[in-house]
């Protein structure tokens, strides 16, 4: 693997803050001395900001009506029964994505 294949491998830990101090420093060497994978970091900048501006996926009554029924097959209850709405959202509470 080249220089500017690890790099561009490693844009998404980079840009996300995830990669150990040792390795950052490496990138952030080649980064300085190369525009091709400079030029690289910075589209995947803007398309991590433009991603970051879209509203969140709202899924359609059917995709939502299969979601619910897969929980509902997931959390049946021991006497054969299923949770209701009210106890899916106490066990499964909407949290939004995680980051």
């Amino acid at each position: 693997m080249t220089g500017c294949e690890r790099v561009i491998a490693l844009l998404g830990d980079y840009v996300s803050g995830e990669l150990p101090a040792l390795v950052r420093a490496d990138v952030d060497q080649h980064l300085s001395t190369c525009p091709t994978c400079s030029a690289a970091l910075a589209e995947y900048r803007a398309v991590v900001r433009l991603a970051a501006s879209l509203p969140p996926p709202t899924p359609s009554p059917a995709a939502e009506a299969r979601i619910l029924a897969a929980l509902r097959a997931a959390t049946a209850l021991p006497d054969g029964g299923t949770m209701d709405e009210t106890q899916l959202e106490i066990a499964l509470p909407a949290s939004g994505p995680t980051g």
